[in-house]
């Protein structure tokens, strides 16, 4: 066998033998980008599909608690927070019929059961439940996972747009 070729099959083998190695030693990253939680499940409702690319979901629970005031108090919050985004971007709750809307949020009918109550979801335009956020009963932390939630859903909004 020419040198050359030996160059050129050791140059070919040495990446994938590398990748290997990092596999099976764990050398890979734990950490990811985003804030939230990917779900477990495929969780799918067109209903909660607005006119937008986006829609951060709220399933409120049968009985509203301190948590569930704490968060239905931020989501106008969240809303205004979203700035330009605003249009690409719908807030939904999910509560019992005859309860009154918060403000900058459309009110469904619909309890999912494969959802957790108090948690915040990100839904994609087709219907997809794709991160959720755990509620949290600390008014700074709240804040700093709706800005979590904040930069993932600018990430999502720029992803969208390329494609």
């Amino acid at each position: 066998m020419s040198k050359t070729a030996i160059w050129f099959v050791s140059l070919f083998i040495m990446p994938l033998l590398l990748a290997f190695v990092a596999l099976k030693l764990g050398w890979l990253p734990s950490s990811t980008t985003n804030h939230g939680e990917f779900l477990r499940q495929e969780v799918r409702q067109p209903a909660v599909v607005q006119d937008t690319e986006w829609s951060i979901v709220y399933q409120r629970p049968k009985s509203c608690n301190e948590q569930c005031s704490l968060l239905l108090n931020s989501l106008p919050n969240l809303y205004l927070a979203l700035g330009k985004h605003q249009q690409k971007v719908t807030i939904v709750v999910l509560q019992n019929q005859g309860e009154p809307l918060i403000e900058h949020a459309t009110s469904l009918p619909l309890q999912i059961s494969q959802l957790q109550d108090n948690y915040i979801y990100l839904v994609d335009k087709t219907g997809l439940f794709v991160l959720q956020y755990a509620p949290i009963l600390d008014q700074r932390k709240t804040r700093s996972i709706q800005k979590g939630l904040l930069s993932d859903l600018k990430k999502l909004l720029n992803y969208s747009r390329s494609s």
